[in-house]
């Protein structure tokens, strides 16, 4: 059995009641300094937001309109700016996926991703997350006040934060993010699965 002091259930409750909590704004600003900085105006789409669409993107997909389901970019376009926070709760595996299936499809797609900083270990996150494609990752100082749905910053946020960034440079990363975190630059990563035999491994 295990015993939680009366903040950590009340930060329990809190998760519990909802997963939506929504981006601060320096994050906003520093992105679009970033894309910018790689030739890009603006955010082209954030497909996983509310309805408000607090991250003011051109195109966005929200819970009713799911992002999972759809493509994250146009073919017929070039270079396109994705931002995504997506919900930390149960189906965060399968956006992590979802993250790892598009930047890998279209190398034009110049995305951040804003997630937990942790869940290392996990196949999933390995899988999803580090691939040729991502550029940097970004360790953000302080833990996140995330927004809360009635606009007030919330102080309950139990992860530290990273961001992932795809299809950009190191360059670009470091100028946009320095003030934010702790750039690092992403080198070679090379990635194994064990085949069904469990003795055998190949590079994927």
């Amino acid at each position: 059995m295990v015993l939680l002091r009366p903040k950590a259930r009340v930060l329990l409750r809190l998760q519990a009641k909802s997963v939506e909590f929504y981006t601060p704004e320096k994050f906003r600003k520093a992105s679009l300094v970033y894309w910018k900085l790689l030739g890009i105006r603006g955010l082209d789409l954030d497909p996983a937001t509310p309805p408000h669409n607090p991250m003011k993107a051109s195109r966005f997909f929200t819970k009713e309109t799911n992002g999972l389901d759809k493509p994250w970019t146009l073919s017929s376009d070039g270079d396109q700016s994705i931002w995504i926070n997506p919900p930390y709760g149960k189906e965060i595996r399968k956006w992590v996926l979802k993250i790892g299936e598009e930047v890998l499809r279209s190398p034009r797609a110049k995305l951040i991703a804003l997630l937990p900083g942790q869940r290392f270990e996990q196949a999933y996150w390995q899988r999803g997350l580090f691939s040729k494609a991502l550029t940097a990752i970004v360790c953000v100082r302080s833990r996140i006040a995330f927004i809360g749905p009635d606009g007030e910053a919330q102080k309950s946020n139990p992860y530290g934060s990273f961001l992932y960034l795809y299809n950009g440079t190191y360059e670009a990363a470091a100028k946009a993010f320095g003030s934010i975190g702790m750039v690092l630059e992403v080198g070679r990563i090379q990635q194994h699965k064990p085949k069904r035999s469990g003795t055998l491994w190949e590079t994927l």
